[in-house]
């Protein structure tokens, strides 16, 4: 049997099945090959949050790659990589793909996600009207202004 160095997976259509689910045998499987020394990373366009639950479901202890790979935490949560989109050029491209958009309407569009620290969450909520349209927008405060957005 080949040997496997580290394993890398998508979450979403991959690992999760149709009920959106980590099938029994694969979490047996996964936390065997935990146990070898094999570390089982999840790569999502998810942010941290949305990840951390189906780490500790499968009980492993490993990377996550997250943000599409603009983040990358430790097994301890520890940043070791981070890609930031600065704040600013966000809003920029907002604007942008405002005046492209029908009927100027980006209501149903998500526009990224905090960056890490406890204001970590969605920006572009239909339900708060909470839009990045531009830096004066200060409802969220922590180190997202200072660091901008994951890219």
């Amino acid at each position: 049997m080949k040997e496997y160095k580290i394993i890398f997976s998508d979450i979403d259509g991959t690992l999760l099945n149709n009920e959106n689910q980590v099938p029994e045998e694969t979490i047996e499987e996964l936390r065997r090959l935990d146990s070898q020394g094999v570390p089982f990373v999840l790569v999502s366009a998810r942010m941290p949050k949305g990840m951390r639950p189906i780490r500790e479901e499968l009980g492993i202890h490993a990377p996550m790659v997250c943000y599409s790979g603009g983040l990358v935490l430790d097994p301890d949560d520890q940043e070791i990589y981070s890609c930031l989109l600065d704040l600013d050029l966000a809003c920029e491209i907002k604007s942008l793909v405002a005046k492209e958009v029908s009927g100027g309407s980006l209501r149903h569009i998500r526009w990224g996600t905090l960056g890490s620290g406890r204001y970590q969450g969605s920006v572009g909520d239909p339900g708060t009207g909470n839009y990045p349209s531009d830096t004066g927008n200060r409802r969220y405060k922590g180190d997202f202004w200072e660091r901008g957005w994951h890219s």
